[in-house]
């Protein structure tokens, strides 16, 4: 009996690694968390990305929200989030029970309401959120309101001005989020004021 290896075992043999190279390929570029996000509007969109009971959207790193529960806190820390970015006025219920608990979990909490007291979008209020945004968007990270509808806002006034869309499609891009339409005519409002040039003194 003749001992010894026949061509096709070096075959199979040969080819069976850069099979699994392939195979290891495909699925990463099938992994959601890593495929990049694009619309028919050629710019980041949004899919569904539940975190525990939490519903979330996300968009790369970024997830926008309704309110947490302090019960979801955990799901959060699981995922490696860094940081929350609470847009609610800070007298909103919930608000200082989420922010103890964000803390404790060792997730870096800000609250930074979107409004001001005369109930428009804040212009300093959605740099400062983008800032933080920027900031974190290394690490998966949440900017959350009451029911998602004002970070939506938020989103869309900050995509009109970092990819220079006009209204229509900055809202359009918060609608596949949480966007409702009070907050799209208060986008739509902030996005006409603060387009127009500054007045300079005389």
């Amino acid at each position: 009996m003749r001992h010894g290896v026949s061509l096709a075992t070096v075959i199979i043999l040969f080819l069976a690694p850069a099979a699994r190279a392939d195979q290891g390929r495909k699925g990463a570029q099938s992994d959601p968390a890593q495929a990049p996000l694009k619309s028919a509007l050629g710019v980041n969109s949004f899919v569904d990305a539940p975190m525990g009971a939490l519903a979330t959207r996300r968009a790369g790193q970024l997830h926008l929200a309704g309110a947490p529960k302090s019960t979801d806190i955990s799901a959060l820390k699981a995922a490696g989030f860094g940081a929350i970015i609470d847009i609610r006025q800070a007298s909103e219920d919930g608000r200082s029970s989420l922010e103890v608990a964000a803390k404790a979990a060792g997730i870096a909490y800000h609250n930074v309401p979107l409004f001001d007291a005369a109930g428009a979008m804040d212009a300093k209020a959605v740099a400062a959120i983008s800032a933080l945004h920027e900031k974190n968007e290394g690490v998966p990270h949440l900017v959350s309101c009451k029911s998602g509808n004002r970070s939506s806002a938020w989103y869309a006034a900050y995509a009109a001005k970092s990819q220079s869309l006009d209204s229509d499609k900055a809202i359009a891009l918060g609608r596949q989020a949480y966007l409702r339409d009070d907050m799209a005519a208060a986008v739509r409002a902030y996005l006409t004021t603060s387009s127009k040039p500054a007045k300079l003194s005389p």
